[in-house]
């Protein structure tokens, strides 16, 4: 059965301890409120309005609620419908509750890598848990309720909190993660007695209650790093992280993998289509080379004697490729794949390039200093560094505008025809892994790493919380063809969204090996690839937010129905 609500962005879910309830936070009201939808004698669905997450009493008499507008951390009687104590009024960074199995503690996660403890007889925090530096995604209780366990989304330690028999501090115990990735989720295995941490990296470790690890699994999932959308708006273009020596290209009518470009023994971190749509080029990271890949053929290119590491690529509206190395120049190739020249940026690497349809190019460099040029290589604007973190620029559609990101997680307009040099129009308290503007140019996508892909409009103001991911947001890409854009994130999917509803479209599981699975708003499967791995297990999460891990047999058998 799949229940699907088309007015609403649905953020979190939790059963009833009686099996009989199901309540799901949304986004629907100004207000918390209940509304209750009985699907059968057994079975009825609640939903919480202006909720971002939710934990249930073990006894089933009370749900504690994170709202981010309302910016509190409230109780909810669950029989009378009516609030309970207010926990606190916050900032609206609370990510994430959790309540103990003995129903004597309340877990809650923030922004700021905080974790905070409640005692839920006196409802007063106990403690502050301030190991973490990244936002919390996760937290997970173990049976006995005499520890927890908390990730971010970003990288960094699975931290056990052990819950002390006196008033004593809560003292961490630090998991050793296999290898530096990003952490999609965790949960408890009852079978097994043990933790499951996931990774954006396509696998799943299973740890013991000491923080030992027992099991490491491949899972059929892939990081994405980068995406482009094709002029024509038919096609995206994306880079996996788990297999990083290839592009794929998604055909966006099915969301299935039409394509794939391959380069052994050299990764791609970022991909993007010449403006005639015809070629794709990928920058190999940690190399002197750039691949293209058109339908009839596929060209390397060699930067010129023996330059650094290149950075960033872009494509001029004339079909000029450019290329920004670390050794403070730029590289230049015509259509036809030959060199034309450089442009040096004196002492400081290019960290970002992007040109417009005018023919203007932007550079970033990495003292946080801004270059540009016009159509003929001349040097018409050089803005010097007002903030030393300065990460990504992007024209907008129209080339009037530039929009700089930084990595401090403010976006700046930075240069426009009129002149303007410099206005903060958006500010956060996180990075900005990603940015784009619409094709009118009335908003801009920004990416970040907790989970949540951020419309704000062109006059700074905040449009629009997009929430379906689990984990970072690493891409986002605008259609140029209509009002839609999709973003790719450390949980393996790429996600299309409706810009003026905020409504998920579809999202695509990208797989190894060519495979992909797509499913609908409503968790539907619309299209995918059946034929499997035995031995991979497979992480699934629709568009509403639910998750779940299943084998490949009973993936196939959700096809079959």
């Amino acid at each position: 059965m799949i229940w699907n609500s088309s007015q609403t962005d649905l953020l979190s879910l939790a059963w009833h301890p009686n099996g009989k309830q199901v309540y799901v936070g949304t986004d629907y009201y100004s207000q918390f409120s209940f509304s209750e939808l009985k699907i059968s004698d057994d079975l009825s669905i609640s939903t919480l309005g202006d909720t971002d997450s939710i934990a249930i009493s073990p006894d089933g008499a009370w749900i504690v609620s994170a709202s981010v507008s309302a910016k509190a951390l409230r109780l909810w009687n669950v029989r009378t419908e009516s609030p309970g104590p207010l926990l606190e009024q916050n900032d609206g960074s609370c990510l994430d509750v959790s309540w103990s199995p003995d129903g004597k503690w309340i877990a809650s996660g923030y922004r700021n890598g905080e974790i905070r403890l409640w005692n839920t007889t006196s409802f007063k925090c106990e403690q502050i848990l301030k190991e973490h530096s990244d936002p919390i995604t996760d937290i997970v209780w173990a049976p006995e309720s005499d520890h927890f366990f908390s990730c971010t989304g970003w990288i960094g330690p699975i931290i056990k909190w052990r819950i002390p028999d006196t008033s004593e501090t809560i003292e961490p115990v630090r998991y050793s993660m296999p290898e530096r990735c990003f952490k999609n989720g965790l949960a408890w295995c009852l079978q097994e007695n043990c933790l499951i941490s996931t990774t954006g990296g396509g696998f799943y470790q299973m740890w013991d209650q000491e923080g030992r690890p027992l099991k490491k699994q491949k899972m059929d999932l892939q990081t994405i790093s980068s995406l482009d959308w094709s002029p024509d708006g038919k096609h995206i273009a994306a880079s996996p992280l788990l297999n990083r020596n290839s592009v794929v290209v998604l055909d966006t009518s099915n969301g299935l993998i039409q394509k794939k470009y391959q380069r052994q023994q050299l990764s791609i971190q970022q991909v993007c289509w010449s403006p005639d749509g015809k070629d794709l080029a990928g920058l190999f990271s940690s190399s002197k080379l750039v691949g293209i890949w058109s339908s009839e053929k596929k060209w390397e290119l060699r930067t010129p004697g023996k330059p650094e590491i290149l950075n960033t690529i872009s494509w001029g509206p004339d079909q000029t490729l450019a290329a920004g190395a670390v050794d403070s120049n730029i590289y230049f190739w015509n259509s036809d794949r030959k060199p034309t020249g450089m442009l040096n940026v004196g002492t400081s690497g290019v960290n970002s390039l992007d040109w417009n349809q005018q023919g203007d190019l932007a550079c970033i460099t990495d003292n946080s200093e801004i270059y540009i040029w016009d159509q003929n290589r001349k040097l018409i604007d050089q803005i010097p560094s007002r903030n030393n973190n300065l990460a990504k620029g992007k024209w907008s559609s129209r080339g009037d505008q530039l929009l700089v990101s930084t990595n401090d997680g403010s976006a700046f307009l930075i240069w426009n025809a009129e002149g303007i040099r410099t206005s903060t129009i958006f500010g956060s308290d996180y990075k900005i892994m990603d940015l784009d503007w619409s094709r009118d140019d009335q908003h801009i996508a920004l990416a970040g790493p907790d989970s949540i892909l951020r419309i704000v409009k062109r006059n700074g103001k905040l449009s629009r919380l997009l929430k379906g991911h689990y984990g970072s947001v690493n891409a986002v890409t605008c259609n140029p063809q209509s009002d839609e854009v999709a973003s790719g994130g450390s949980d393996g999917t790429i996600r299309i969204w409706d810009l003026n509803t905020g409504e998920a479209k579809s999202t695509t599981i990208v797989l190894s090996e060519n495979k992909s699975a797509v499913f609908g708003p409503g968790g539907e499967v619309l299209h995918a690839d059946s034929d499997f791995d035995q031995d991979f297990v497979y992480l699934i999460e629709a568009p509403t937010g639910n998750r779940r891990v299943i084998t490949p047999g009973q993936f196939r058998q959700l096809l079959a129905n």
